[in-house]
């Protein structure tokens, strides 16, 4: 897992250093219009977030193309599913990241962090981390 979170880490970096120069307030409106969206299960406000050719690395698989990952995000539009709750996004540089808890109080409830590269106003990279479910 070590070796995982370090190789998506230097990967968020190395795209984000033509970044560098945008102001951080913009990756924080970007982040938090996205966790926004989430929370209120907007499949269109999320997938407005991305860019066309936009990369999501999830743990079980890598989502190419605004297509791929509106298809992925699309049961979690539904009303019922399980809402998120996120922490105010960290920006360092040009990659902003953000702490999440989807369906916070159940049973079922999952959190992990997802460090985001953004340029000209949308996600281009999204790397997701999910935390172990604890110890029962």
């Amino acid at each position: 897992m070590r070796e995982h979170l370090t190789a998506a880490l230097a990967l968020a970096a190395g795209l984000a250093l033509p970044g560098l120069a945008q102001a951080a307030t913009t990756l924080d409106q970007v982040v938090n219009h996205h966790m926004g969206a989430f929370a209120k299960n907007d499949l269109d406000a999320i997938v407005s977030d991305y860019a066309e050719d936009a990369i999501m690395i999830h743990p079980d698989q890598v989502f190419q193309g605004k297509a791929a990952i509106r298809k992925f995000f699309a049961p979690m539009a539904n009303p019922k599913a399980p809402r998120l709750t996120s922490k105010p996004p960290t920006v360092e540089g040009g990659v902003a990241s953000a702490t999440w808890t989807l369906g916070a109080g159940t049973p079922t409830a999952v959190s992990g962090k997802d460090v985001f590269v953004i340029r000209g106003g949308k996600i281009q990279t999204q790397v997701v981390f999910i935390n172990p479910p604890p110890a029962k």
